[in-house]
């Protein structure tokens, strides 16, 4: 098979040796990471930097919870959300290499008892499509969100509807990865999980990466979850395992355990010196497969970058003369990044405990920049905070202008009791309205979320999660529709329609 320019350039790097001394390359970056945090005003933050063969540095930033103020460090243990899509693909490679797949494989052809609404993409999605957000049905994270398991999502995608043409353009889509875990788990006969911890985590030496919540949530490095205020500074928010995301998002870590999987993506797949992936195999995960336009991400647009691209789970662009491949992750106030530039040999990971920590991608830019040839001088923190900052203050202005103004003169159409019922949404699941002995509105979707409903005006209300340990923001608003009798006949949340069914 012909290598692309990124694998050649992949396969080559192992055989590069640092021009500079690790301590010289990253001179001065505690006080960039430091001055960073403050500016983002980010609780706490964990790094590490690879170089060939070799962690050559590890360090965590600020605190890792604001309720404890215990130091965040290298070893805190955090979600590393979609940046798991790259262990996706990567289980699937080694199952082609041992024949029991081809990235060609209709998916039905391991899971036939999978459906999507349109019956042509049922039958033409191959696994490659999976890995590379193309499949054109909608991309829809309730179901997993509210903690249906796996098979539950996977039942309910039958009615799963199109949101575009199949592969007729890029639509991120975390259930397209689910699916992708769940054909792991058909072929190996071990979940998604166990089969990255058997293959990839223990050969590793990866002791400190977990799948199952029950594994970490009374782990003692267990890191916090933030949220952030309109004046950017942080509030605390209960960490949010998404398990039931599979594929797309399941995995925890910490930023010193990463940093050997970094360490293996830049061998080429070889740890201590056994091949674990062929590189066939592994060219054709990092063979762009999706081409954008232009900038895929607004911090892009900072950069010399002239290509930007996807291949099977990441992200492939162009950096001051290299190619870089990167994923984030975010979820529920944790954020997440890995890059490689393997012309350098060097990788990076970063963990956040603040959603919208979109530092990260300065702190990948300052780090790749550092490696290259001589650090360019930009401050990527200050130039990409000026990108984010006034995005973010026009969806202030745009929730405060709503929020403020509750309407006292529109009243609600019904008594509470009026909109108390069941809802069922095929692809999500029911739901549940009832009003509590304070006479309070009440929204439930088991098994993880539950909502505080306050009125805003005529029949839309805003709904507050009643399970975070401070309200600041609602999480959205749900609008009740009426039948021509002037009774409920659907709500509508986060883009759900649910139907009133008793």
């Amino acid at each position: 098979m012909r290598k692309t320019a990124f694998a050649l350039v992949l396969a080559s790097s192992a055989m590069m040796a640092s021009p500079l001394l690790a301590e010289d390359e990253m001179t001065g970056f505690d006080q960039w990471a430091e001055a960073a945090r403050q500016e983002w005003q980010i609780p706490g933050f964990s790094v590490a930097v690879v170089k060939g063969d070799k962690t050559i540095y590890a360090k965590g930033f600020g605190v890792k919870d604001i309720r404890t103020n215990d130091p965040m460090t290298a070893d805190t243990v955090s979600l590393i959300a979609s940046t798991t899509k790259a262990f996706a693909s990567m289980s699937l490679a080694m199952l082609v290499d041992e024949g029991k797949l081809a990235w060609d494989d209709r998916v039905i052809d391991h899971l036939p008892n999978w459906r999507v609404s349109d019956p042509y993409v049922t039958r033409e999605t191959r696994v490659g499509d999976l890995l590379t957000h193309n499949t054109g049905f909608e991309a829809n994270n309730s179901p997993w969100v509210r903690g249906l398991s796996t098979d539950e999502t996977l039942a309910r995608m039958k009615d799963l509807p199109q949101a575009n043409s199949f592969r007729s353009r890029y639509q991120y889509n975390n259930l397209a990865y689910l699916v992708a875990g769940e054909v792991v788990e058909a072929i190996s006969g071990l979940s998604f999980g166990e089969f990255v911890k058997q293959r990839i985590w223990q050969p590793l030496g990866m002791s400190d990466s977990f799948y199952r919540w029950d594994n970490i949530k009374d782990h003692p490095r267990l890191g916090g979850a933030h949220g952030m205020r309109d004046d950017e500074s942080p509030y605390p928010m209960n960490y949010n395992s998404i398990e039931e995301s599979g594929a797309a998002g399941m995995l925890n870590s910490t930023v010193e355990d990463h940093a050997k999987w970094l360490r293996f993506i830049l061998a080429r797949g070889v740890w201590n010196g056994e091949r674990l992936v062929s590189e066939e195999r592994f060219d054709e995960i990092f063979t762009p497969r999706i081409v954008f336009g232009g900038p895929s991400y607004p911090a892009a647009g900072e950069t010399d970058g002239s290509f930007f691209t996807y291949g099977y789970g990441w992200f492939i662009q162009n950096f001051e003369g290299r190619t870089i491949a990167f994923h984030t992750g975010s979820m529920g106030g944790l954020n997440a990044i890995n890059a490689v530039i393997p012309e350098e040999g060097v990788g990076m990971v970063a963990l956040f405990n603040r959603e919208a920590s979109e530092l990260r991608h300065a702190m990948m830019y300052e780090v790749l920049d550092r490696f290259t040839d001589g650090h360019s001088g930009k401050n990527w923190s200050t130039d990409i905070h000026a990108i984010y900052s006034p995005r973010w203050d026009r969806g202030e202005a745009r929730y405060k202008e709503f929020y403020n103004n509750p309407r006292p003169d529109a009243a609600a159409s019904l008594a509470f009791e009026g909109y108390a019922g069941t809802f069922t949404n095929p692809v999500v699941g029911d739901v549940t309205v009832s009003v509590g002995e304070d006479g309070v509105l009440k929204l439930d979707m088991p098994p993880k979320l539950s909502y505080r409903l306050d009125h805003h005006h005529h029949d839309v209300f805003l709904a507050w999660d009643i399970n975070q340990p401070v309200d600041v923001y609602y999480s959205s608003t749900v609008n009740f529709s009426l039948d021509n009798d002037g009774k409920v006949e659907a709500l509508e949340v986060r883009g759900d329609t649910f139907k009133r069914v008793e």
